[in-house]
């Protein structure tokens, strides 16, 4: 029940990511993969009114989550589901694709998922931010990462330093194809980052997330 809750609270955001995906083109009625059931049909499970202060049932964020994204920590609870599903569908396209020995879809599937990478980064980048957030601020692990460092880690830090890593790589390839919307990017993390530099990334990568609500209709 929890699971289909969280898929119908996150059916506003996988419309959105679904509209904003290019659309595929399968000529081959019997090649063409199941098509998933319609986003519109998913129904909610719960009465709960989504909020910054509790997105989903259960769920009651920190203080530091709603200072850094305030109102739009309703759109990162709707985004969690959303990624996890298209991030499925995107599989089962390509893994179909490759079944049927299409060569010309799995290109058209790869270079589709290119085009979108910074999409994808910027909106993975922002929700696991807000989730590390939840579990407060902090250090995080040093470069360069080792077994016994991981294994040692505290869930908390491990999450600041998945998100730092990640908000790096939005940073570089803003920094590679002039695609930032803020300006000020700082530097991509190297093997000598500070805390401090990894804290820039991801106030960079919520920054841009922001802005990217901020112009949503």
């Amino acid at each position: 029940m929890a699971y289909t809750a969280a898929r119908s609270m996150g059916r506003t955001a996988l419309d959105q990511i679904q509209a904003e995906r290019r659309c595929r083109t399968w000529p081959d009625a019997a090649f063409r993969p199941c098509c998933p059931r319609r986003v519109g049909s998913f129904r909610a499970m719960s009465a709960h009114r989504a909020s910054p202060a509790q997105p989903w049932p259960g769920w009651s964020t920190s203080r530091a989550a709603r200072a850094a994204c305030g109102k739009h920590l309703v759109r990162i609870g709707e985004l969690i589901p959303a990624l996890l599903y298209m991030h499925v569908l995107d599989r089962r396209d390509l893994a179909a694709a490759h079944a049927a020995r299409r060569q010309d879809f799995i290109d058209t599937q790869v270079g589709g998922l290119a085009l979108e990478c910074r999409d994808d980064l910027l909106q993975t980048a922002a929700v696991l931010d807000a989730i590390a957030l939840c579990h407060g601020r902090g250090s995080h692990l040093p470069r360069p990462y080792t077994d016994e460092s991981l294994d040692r880690a505290p869930w908390g830090v491990e999450l600041r330093t998945d998100a730092s890593d990640l908000a790096s790589d939005l940073v570089r390839h803003d920094h590679e194809h002039g695609t930032s919307t803020t300006g000020d990017i700082p530097a991509a993390l190297d093997e000598d980052c500070t805390d401090a530099d990894r804290d820039a990334v991801r106030a960079y990568a919520c920054r841009e997330w922001i802005a990217s609500q901020e112009r949503l209709p």
